[in-house]
């Protein structure tokens, strides 16, 4: 980057900035990341690894023919749920793969999480006195986002999975290879994970926005330069997507990692020119652009008829879930099986002097019940109440906790 306020060589050699001068509109700042873009692939014969935090940058990514990306997840930038389908709708239509990458920072002052007994670490800071490293297990984000994290990405299409800063704090130490608690979650994640084989996310509905909002940013804000690029009518694009993924309640400090609620994890974010024809690839098209007929396509401003094209879809789920709105569902099909993992993804705080810790209000009981009669099959376990009867299973999911069952 050269932007003016925050500048640095992170990405490049200083002759490479030699002849270059700050940016000073949007448009100007875009084009400078696609021909860095377009430069690196050109000199690593395409072998670039690309990550992307918020705002997602796919469009662009895309133009420079980037073969493998990554979402950056976690708590510093949320909106884990539009990022994954994001850059899954763009896979989809490249047919290339992508994966997720969890950076492990979080709370009011940036720290990680630091297990290693000798306080040694894959970035070589100095445990006793840096910021980032002082809070031991109680620094960072919490063990329980990193657990979903994990599921999540798996259950949602992602190719790969990888980590920040997660080299070192696998273990206590590298003598006997204790585990720590993040490794815990990662063994058992790698042992769950081996139940399954070729995965394939059930995504019947596509949100469609418009391509001039090349920067995907929560909140609608566009970053560092004047706006000479996105209409203003678009910046609350995020925020009506957002309206059906959320049920509005606010209960710990990771709320903004992931939304919570509303039509569950069953869609993708595509840009209008993403493909010619969306009805193709989707059962149901969500056009908040103003630009996309079809008869399978409904104004996304017009939140009646978008409830109203969205009900047959719910209605054809093999299952019925009483939960109130309040919890997030994925469901994915592997070898001829059928699964649904649950998600609430509130009620989790943490903090240097606490630690992590759940709110017993953001606890949700569900009832779930198939419609062929049959009785879920719970396969990785919640920490709460799950209780199968004849007909079907009634639960409570934690803050934080998840559950998985084959139907």
């Amino acid at each position: 980057s050269h932007n003016k306020e925050f500048p640095h060589f992170s990405s490049g050699f200083p002759e490479e900035y030699a002849d270059l001068t700050p940016p000073e509109t949007l448009s100007e700042y875009v084009d400078d990341l696609l021909a860095m873009w377009t430069d690196r692939q050109k000199k690593l014969n395409g072998r670039i690894l690309n990550c992307d935090h918020i705002p997602a940058l796919c469009p662009l990514e895309e133009k420079a023919d980037v073969k493998v990306s990554f979402i950056e997840a976690g708590a510093q930038g949320g909106q884990t749920r539009h990022q994954l389908a994001m850059r899954r709708g763009f896979s989809r239509s490249s047919k290339k793969k992508w994966g997720v990458y969890l950076e492990p920072w979080g709370q009011s002052v940036c720290t990680a999480y630091l297990f290693m007994r000798d306080k040694s670490n894959e970035w070589y800071l100095d445990g006793a006195n840096h910021l980032f490293v002082a809070s031991d297990g109680n620094g960072g984000s919490s063990m329980s986002m990193a657990r979903r994290m994990m599921y999540y990405s798996l259950f949602g299409g992602a190719d790969y999975f990888t980590e920040e800063w997660g080299q070192s704090n696998t273990f206590y130490e590298w003598d006997t290879y204790e585990l720590s608690p993040y490794g815990i979650i990662k063994r058992d994640f790698l042992r769950n994970s081996r139940r399954f084989g070729e995965i394939r996310p059930y995504v019947p509905i596509a949100f469609v926005i418009p391509h001039e909002y090349i920067l995907y940013a929560r909140n609608g804000k566009i970053p560092f330069y004047p706006n000479d690029i996105v209409k203003e009518e678009h910046l609350d694009v995020p925020k009506k997507i957002h309206e059906y993924l959320d049920d509005g309640r606010q209960i710990g400090s990771e709320d903004n990692v992931f939304e919570c609620g509303g039509i569950g994890s069953l869609f993708d974010i595509i840009y209008d020119d993403t493909y010619e024809a969306p009805e193709n690839e989707y059962e149901l098209v969500i056009d908040l652009s103003g630009r996309l007929k079809g008869n399978r396509t409904v104004n996304g401003n017009d939140r009646d008829a978008v409830n109203t094209a969205l009900r047959p879809i719910l209605d054809r789920l093999p299952f019925e879930l009483d939960d109130g709105g309040k919890l997030d569902y994925q469901i994915f099909d592997d070898n001829g099986n059928t699964y649904l993992a649950l998600y609430n993804h509130k009620g989790i705080s943490k903090t240097a002097e606490q630690g992590e810790f759940r709110h017993e209000e953001a606890n949700v009981p569900y009832t779930l019940r198939l419609k062929n009669g049959r009785v879920p099959t719970e396969i990785i376990p919640s920490d709460g109440l799950c209780e199968v009867t004849d007909a079907s299973v009634r639960g409570v999911l934690l803050g934080g906790d998840m559950v998985v069952f084959k139907l």
